[in-house]
């Protein structure tokens, strides 16, 4: 059911490090197209995911930062993002039925760029274990 954005946190097992990744070129021909882009979303290895830490809430000043093949690519405060952690709970509430063991990949700030096959891409956030992978795919 809705889930209020003031009890999102009783909601909430622990927090991770990840990386949703979009293959561009398939969004924009299905885009292009005008049909449903979810496989530009759903591909191997297309969720990366980092140990998840138990805890309701994650610090509003916590470092979010990525890097591609060592080189700084996103640099922001949690606080920054566009949407609070428990508005998109309580508003991803209204469409599916949540449950223990979902995961809620959130979005990153600005700096959202390509990592070409081969790269290797960290995302860290302060007090988190940094999740890292090679672009193999």
């Amino acid at each position: 059911g809705d889930i209020a954005a003031k009890d999102a946190a009783s909601h909430i097992f622990g927090f991770a490090c990840g990386n949703d990744l979009t293959r561009r070129d398939l969004q924009a021909v299905a885009k292009s197209q005008r049909r449903p882009w979810d496989m530009s979303k759903a591909f191997d290895e297309s969720a990366v995911i980092g140990a998840i830490v138990p805890g309701q809430s994650i610090a509003p000043e916590a470092a979010i930062r990525s890097h591609v093949d060592g080189q700084l690519r996103q640099n922001a405060k949690i606080g920054d993002m566009t949407w609070p952690i428990a508005d998109v709970i309580a508003a991803l509430s209204t469409h599916v039925a949540l449950a223990p063991g979902d995961l809620i990949m959130t979005g990153t700030p600005a700096g959202v760029g390509p990592v070409a096959r081969g790269q290797s891409c960290r995302v860290e956030i302060d007090g988190l274990p940094d999740a890292e992978f090679r672009y193999t795919v």
